[in-house]
């Protein structure tokens, strides 16, 4: 620990510490994502080394020293670090009162705002059946919903899709869509530190069979199915995703159990629905881009080292496997058809903007643009016909 390297080392620690955070965000905000190349990260450590031991000789050392002159150097330190950040200060004022950044882009402000605006009708179906229980109407105007979607965020994300489809065919629709639950019975979710009590809304969407029993002819499940069976968020979104939580048994599910957890229990689920003569539409996992897409096309177009490129099938399908798995399983049953968004949206690659507009409003939420294009298409083989 005497040997000089190390000494120096020991005197920058300090800056260090104050100069790697700074870095270590410009690398994520160049590579748009949570875990950059190693390389990348290990280059910005150095540059933060570098700044670090500069600052202390330049910096921290004079400020250090006594006497007269050392004094005299300080106030100039003092005075020209008040004068740069009195500078920055002013200068993001005046930008952000003059829309500076918008400025500079005026024709991608209209692409990004119509792709992260979530629609009426998404909004409105979440708050209706979380806060009040009950399950929101689209569609064509009816007495009794046909066509009941269920599942998390990804079904919500289909509904100005559905919305258009169900209108041109004069079917009424009903939706039960929750925020981080799949239709998965029985398991609650713990994501981010809250406790989602997916069971008990699972069991109350079930509840809605026995209570309107000539509704619902075709019941459409959507949900981020990937996430629960390999417990893996996709390439470029940080950590592990949140595993389901078995709610008879407070436990989580090991990640070895999951996929056998979640066919048993959607296959369960699947056999109740068929059994009481009504039709089950499985929805495909969506193809993810793996990157929040508006702003990697904002930070393409700033500098940011990732390209605004689309992924190419075989990467998404082979994500998409151990889940599509499961489903192509289910989709055997008498009743149970499935419908695969990879085939509809995706080519060679599976695109992330088409015709001036982007498709997704984060990394893997289609775009309400999206939705409306694509969904029609994936239904376009499928009748919804009235129960008796």
């Amino acid at each position: 620990l005497a040997l000089p390297p190390l000494v120096a080392l020991g005197l920058a620690s300090y800056a260090f510490y104050l100069w790697h955070w700074p870095a270590l965000v410009l690398v994520r905000y160049l590579y748009l994502s949570a875990e950059p190349p190693v390389l990348a990260t290990a280059i910005a450590l150095l540059a933060a080394l570098l700044l670090a031991v500069l600052s202390t000789r330049l910096v921290e050392r004079p400020l250090r020293r006594r006497g007269a002159e050392a004094v005299l150097h300080r106030r100039g330190l003092f005075a020209l670090s008040a004068a740069v950040v009195l500078t920055l200060v002013g200068w993001a004022q005046w930008s952000v009162a003059q829309e500076g950044f918008w400025q500079r882009a005026p024709g991608l402000r209209q692409a990004v705002e119509q792709a992260s605006a979530r629609p009426e009708i998404d909004a409105t179906c979440r708050t209706s059946w979380r806060e009040h229980g009950t399950a929101c109407r689209f569609g064509a105007p009816g007495e009794v919903p046909q066509v009941l979607l269920w599942g998390d965020s990804h079904a919500a994300s289909l509904l100005p899709g559905l919305d258009l489809l169900l209108q041109d065919r004069g079917v009424a629709g009903a939706a039960t869509v929750t925020t981080g639950c799949p239709p998965i019975p029985g398991f609650r979710r713990a994501k981010h530190g809250d406790d989602l009590d997916c069971a008990a809304t699972n069991a109350a969407v079930l509840r809605l069979f026995d209570l309107q029993p000539h509704a619902f002819g075709t019941v459409i499940l959507s949900a981020r199915w990937i996430t629960h069976v390999t417990q893996a968020n996709a390439l470029g979104e940080a950590g592990l995703h949140d595993p389901l939580v078995d709610a008879a048994t407070g436990e989580p599910v090991p990640l070895a159990a999951a996929p056998q957890v979640v066919e048993a229990s959607l296959g369960s689920l699947v056999e109740r629905i068929t059994g009481s003569g009504r039709r089950v539409v499985i929805v495909g996992g969506i193809p993810e881009q793996g990157r929040d897409v508006p702003a990697l096309f904002l930070a393409s177009r700033f500098g940011a080292l990732v390209p605004f490129v689309a992924p190419p099938v075989q990467d998404v399908r082979a994500r998409e496997a151990p889940a599509d798995a499961i489903l192509h399983r289910l989709a055997q049953r008498p009743g149970v058809t499935l419908v695969d968004p990879v085939a509809v949206v995706c080519g060679r690659t599976c695109p992330n903007s088409a015709d001036g507009h982007l498709l997704y409003r984060d990394g893997n939420h289609l775009s309400p643009y999206a939705a409306q294009l694509f969904v029609p298409a994936m239904f376009a083989g499928l009748a919804f016909p009235a129960r008796p």
